[in-house]
């Protein structure tokens, strides 16, 4: 904190025996530098802490000190794919951050923790058109953040290119969202698994 710092990750206050223990002083003074504090949250942590309740964040705690919370889980290292993140934002509201608070720490707090206040984050004339649409309302569930309908960046619909060497794949009759790319990764790691050591 004293080196001016404006973003923490993990913020997993670990003691000299190894373990996490909130501090509350380290926390207000968290709150009052401004500080935004990512937990990592994963979306494996509720089984995690399930195991061993030492491994439950601090994010509810933060919170409650006045911290400000974004959202993020660690993407791209083992078990935690960059599509999990949905899963991520579940676990955030599992370990007691008010759902409001989680599609804040998604979206303009993540934006301004970013250095992209004034330039997107909310949805509203001037700034950048960065949404996604959903076909449910993520207020009254997060899971309806599974179900991805459309990708808006810079106010053009975003469609991923088409990968030169690979068959274009036909329209499924189903709409194919996250958690069923989700399914198929862990499907494909339960194989990679089986592999023989070769």
């Amino acid at each position: 904190m004293r080196a001016g710092v404006d973003y923490i990750a993990h913020a997993s206050f670990v003691s000299a025996a190894g373990r996490s223990e909130f501090d509350p002083y380290l926390a207000d003074e968290m709150s009052r530098a401004g500080v935004y504090v990512d937990c990592t949250i994963v979306a494996d942590l509720p089984g995690i802490i399930a195991a061993d309740p030492a491994f439950a964040p601090p994010a509810r705690q933060l919170w409650e000190h006045g911290v400000r919370i974004v959202a993020g889980h660690d993407a791209g290292i083992p078990a935690s794919p960059q599509r999990a993140y949905v899963g991520g934002l579940q676990a955030l509201e599992s370990v007691g951050l008010p759902r409001t608070e989680v599609l804040l720490a998604a979206t303009s707090r993540a934006a301004a923790a970013i250095g992209c206040a004034g330039v997107t984050g909310v949805l509203t004339p001037g700034f950048e058109a960065d949404l996604i649409a959903v076909a449910g309302d993520p207020r009254q569930g997060l899971a309806a953040l599974h179900d991805l309908r459309l990708v808006v960046v810079r106010g053009r619909e975003f469609r991923p290119d088409r990968v030169e060497g690979l068959a274009a794949s036909e329209t499924p009759a189903e709409a194919v969202g996250p958690s069923a790319t989700l399914a198929e990764w862990r499907e494909r790691s339960a194989r990679a698994a089986r592999h023989p050591e070769v």
